[in-house]
């Protein structure tokens, strides 16, 4: 498991070391708490560590406190990159499930829908590409290129969540039903807003970043 804890460092202060630690260790057990409205299938339950010696040839990496330093925006652009993808995915399954529950091609409002869904995955589809090429086959750090990617993980979300909120209308009342792909990713799409940082966040990181002014804090 690579993980990260917080550590109070009586000369540098507040610190985070990130390590490795096997699951076989002692101490380390896997609590079956994963029981969420979306994204079942990720199993994603709780650790929990109790005297778990970790030796310093498996602490990966010692940054300060509050500070998404130079090998955390490295790992994030990639990282965020990738969960995008999932949540697009989603999205436009989501989209290509509506058309084919179309019953009638000829109704406007239908097509409507069609077309809506249809620009809001592309537009989130550039928004990745576009974010892609920005983070390049060589990464390195920046902050520049984490806000990209960012930028970019904020519109897969929004869109996605409209997204499928507009296939599960035309689905009609059969997607409602547990089981159906509209059912899943109508909530798998929701946890695209959890991920650091937020749509929220990601505004006000850009907004403060616009203004020259220290995108560190909160």
């Amino acid at each position: 498991m690579s993980t990260m804890f917080a550590y109070e460092d009586p000369e540098r202060g507040m610190r985070v070391l990130n390590m490795a630690v096997p699951f076989a260790s002692e101490g380390v057990a896997v609590a079956e708490t994963w029981d969420a409205m979306g994204m079942r299938g990720t199993a994603s339950h709780d650790v929990l560590l109790e005297d778990v010696f970790v030796p310093d040839e498996r602490v990966l990496a010692d940054r300060p406190y509050g500070v998404v330093d130079g090998p955390l925006q490295v790992i994030s652009s990639i990282g965020f990159s990738v969960i995008s993808g999932v949540y697009l995915g989603i999205a436009e399954a989501a989209r290509d499930h509506a058309i084919a529950a179309v019953r009638d091609a000829s109704d406007p409002v239908a097509q409507r829908q069609v077309g809506l869904m249809t620009h809001r995955a592309r537009v989130a589809a550039w928004a990745l590409d576009c974010a892609l090429a920005i983070v390049g086959d060589g990464p390195v750090p920046s902050l520049e290129t984490l806000e990209a990617v960012m930028l970019a993980k904020r519109e897969i979300a929004l869109a996605g969540v409209e997204i499928c909120d507009i296939a599960m209308e035309v689905a009609g009342g059969s997607g409602y039903f547990r089981g159906s792909p509209f059912e899943r990713a109508y909530r798998d799409i929701r946890a695209a807003k959890f991920h650091p940082f937020t749509p929220e966040a990601t505004l006000m990181r850009a907004g403060r970043a616009a203004f020259g002014l220290d995108v560190e804090v909160p």
